[in-house]
């Protein structure tokens, strides 16, 4: 008995073990995951952070640049003149001080001052006056002097109008003095708020700042223009770079900011923009909380899952063991009953897990097995009978997994009417920002048009496909129309290759770009014909619109347009009808008797190697790579290669990426892709390449292979 009790308690641990496992991997992976995103999501601001100030330092830089020309104007005007002579001639130079000042927004005045600062003449005051400018009260440090020879002041304001404002001065040349140019630090505030380098709701701030520290101008402004920075650390690196980062506290707002700071060209002056901590603690967590609404359910769910099963294992192993002290003389009964429990515990976490798969593997192992001891045994007529049953354990698990996938895609299926309508409002709502601001998206859907039988997902994928092309073919902007109506029976609207019989729903989608060329245009709807670069296309965008088009048991087709541009027009049958998948075309085909050299490019090693043994009983050489790239460079090392087959996934390069470089080499080399169901059906593929859906078996890849072998 006692021996007894234990063997039934020893799930329990296993059980309390699979609680804390299940409370502890949501935790673990949800602090790794965080960690990896909020690198990113810092790693993104600071980008931005040197993007914006970028654009802070360029804008600074074309003000600085119309100043220096300024300022050697202003030395024109002044050549070889005295303080005397400039005095005498005060109206005049006013004058023109004050036209090169008019078309400047940026420039509060123009000055121009003599040996002691006094001001000699003003573009904004005549006559001058008795205010003074002196460079060495105003400057700074003497380093502030850089290579353009430009000494800039502190900021200063203006007594009538309590507006802020920093001079630059330059030594005039051959006499003592200055030439001055005022500017106003709200001119470049103005400007950053509205280039939106500067935004007091994101946490972003831009400031214009000598090396010592000292700010010229920041937006937003802070209520306290007389702060300055006043921090070694920001002295010392401003003083040593050219550009850099540093975190601090700022004494402007005295929040905790992320600092990028950037030389304006050679000038004794810098770009110093900022973000808050709290502003990058807020991007993460508006990206972290999605996954933490779907997560922390699931985590409550898988949680509640096992403490349901923990109590309901404990309450029948309490069950069985009392019954087992009171009733001595049934101890197998007892043992029944607590096998049952545990049985039933366990059938039940199974069975909300994976119920169906652990069917599938039952018949697989126990047929195997079975095949084993029978092969052993040499009662081969048996192993054969047994090995049967396995392949049909395993094509069930493949229409498992088909299973899957179709939910995956979506609860639509083939059979069932929708309304086409409202897959374009649907689509047209998320098309503006996958398009961008340059195209402009138009709707024209007659009401109420009929419904169709059509999977929804490849249908709403077949109108994004047709805007992205559109879209494509547009760099400069235009517009794309999506237009939805019906077309009766007999109607002379109606190809000739339609049903004439029959209503049917057009839905058309126009752009305003060039047009298909002629050379194109009759092969648009072929698999992997693109006209894109490798790697940013599959050339199945519109191979995908033609196969939904087909399988819906209508049409599609490039239209003309008299107003120019491209017209790609889906016919639909109203109503629809289940169109059957067609059968393989390799399915009748018997193997080819000539030994063929063949090249297999799959980077799943179990997959490549379950082949290669078949390709090789049939009599072939072949050639193994488990990259595309490797398998490029042996095709064209290699003309010897009769056939090449090749798997659609692979990382790196699609198959069909692959099949197009292949082709540039080997126009006529015949071509098997192994691909899952879901990627490649219901498409005609062009000639000399036939598709093999996963999983089959390994007559199936001879008929495959005799097939496209038979066409070289």
């Amino acid at each position: 008995m006692v021996k007894e009790t234990r063997r039934i308690g020893q799930p329990l641990p296993l059980l309390r073990l699979l609680i804390a496992a299940t409370c502890l991997f949501p935790v673990v992976m949800l602090g790794v995951g965080g960690t990896f995103l909020w690198e990113d999501n810092k790693d993104a601001a600071n980008r931005e952070l040197a993007r914006r100030t970028e654009v802070a330092v360029q804008n600074a830089a074309r003000v600085f640049e119309t100043d220096d020309v300024v300022l050697d104007e202003m030395e024109r005007l002044i050549r070889g003149l005295s303080d005397a002579q400039i005095a005498a001639r005060q109206q005049e130079l006013h004058g023109e001080l004050a036209d090169m000042a008019e078309g400047l927004p940026h420039v509060r005045d123009l000055a121009i001052t003599g040996a002691d600062g006094h001001v000699l003449v003003s573009a904004g005051t005549y006559p001058a006056g008795t205010y003074s400018i002196r460079a060495d009260q105003t400057a700074g440090p003497a380093e502030a002097a850089g290579p353009s020879g430009f000494t800039i002041s502190g900021r200063e304001t203006s007594k009538p109008d309590a507006k802020t404002y920093f001079d630059i001065l330059r030594a005039r040349h051959g006499f003592p003095g200055a030439l001055v140019v005022s500017i106003r630090s709200s001119f470049l505030e103005d400007q950053w708020t509205a280039l939106n380098v500067a935004n007091a709701t994101a946490g972003t701030a831009m400031a214009l700042s000598r090396p010592d520290g000292v700010i010229l101008a920041r937006a937003p402004v802070p209520r306290d223009r007389g702060l300055s920075l006043n921090q070694v650390r920001f002295a010392e690196a401003m003083r040593n770079a050219s550009s850099g980062t540093v975190t601090a506290v700022s004494q402007l707002d005295g929040m905790q900011r992320d600092f990028r700071f950037q030389r304006i060209g050679n000038l004794p002056l810098f770009a110093l923009g900022s973000i808050t901590h709290h502003a990058i603690l807020l991007g993460f967590t508006h990206r972290i909380l999605p996954h933490l609404w779907f997560g922390v359910p699931a985590a409550i769910l898988l949680v509640s899952l096992a403490l349901l099963v923990l109590r309901r294992t404990t309450e029948a192993e309490q069950a069985t063991r009392l019954a087992a002290q009171e009733q001595a003389t049934r101890v197998e009964v007892e043992r029944i009953l607590a096998k049952a429990a545990k049985l039933e515990a366990l059938g039940q976490l199974a069975a909300g897990v994976a119920h169906d798969f652990n069917n599938v593997l039952l018949a697989v192992i126990g047929n195997a097995d079975l095949v084993r001891q029978r092969i052993l045994a040499g009662r081969t007529t048996e192993a054969e009978m047994l090995t049967s049953m396995v392949i049909q354990a395993a094509q069930r698990g493949a229409e498992l997994t088909n299973g899957i996938l179709l939910f995956a895609r979506g609860s639509d299926r083939p059979d069932e009417a929708i309304q086409p309508a409202e897959v374009i409002d649907g689509t047209l709502a998320f098309l503006p920002p996958l398009l961008g601001k340059a195209v402009t998206v138009l709707r024209q859907v007659d009401a109420p048009l009929w419904s169709v039988r059509v999977p929804k997902p490849q249908l709403e994928a077949a109108l994004v496909n047709l805007a992205v092309n559109a879209r494509d073919a547009m760099p400069d902007g235009g517009t794309i129309t999506i237009r939805g109506e019906n077309i009766p029976a007999r109607d002379r609207r109606l190809p000739a290759e339609l049903r004439q019989d029959a209503d049917w729903v057009r839905i058309a989608v126009m752009d305003t770009g060039p047009g298909f060329p002629a050379a194109v245009r009759a092969r648009v709807f072929e698999p992997f014909m693109t006209t894109k670069d490798v790697g940013r296309g599959t050339g199945l965008g519109l191979a995908q619109v033609y196969g939904t088009a087909r399988q819906a048991g209508g049409l599609a087709r490039i239209e003309d347009r008299a107003e120019g541009g491209a017209v790609v027009a889906l016919y639909l049958p109203r109503g629809g009808s289940a169109t059957a998948r067609p059968d393989t075309p390799f399915e009748q085909a018997e193997p080819t008797l000539r030994a063929l050299r063949i090249l297999l490019v799959d980077h799943d090693r179990l997959v490549q190697i379950t082949s290669t043994i078949g390709l090789r009983e049939a009599g072939h050489r072949v050639i193994e790579a488990e990259r595309p790239h490797d398998g490029l460079e042996i095709l064209r090392g290699d003309p010897a290669i009769d056939v090449l087959v090749v798997d659609y996934a692979m990382p790196g390069m699609t198959g069909t990426a692959m099949i197009v470089e292949a082709r540039k080499a080997r126009p006529d080399l015949p071509v098997v892709i192994v691909s899952s169901q879901m990627a490649l059906e219901g498409l005609e593929l062009p000639e000399r390449v036939v598709w093999l859906a996963k999983p089959f078996l390994p007559d199936d890849l001879m008929r495959a292979v005799a097939t496209v072998a038979a066409t070289a």
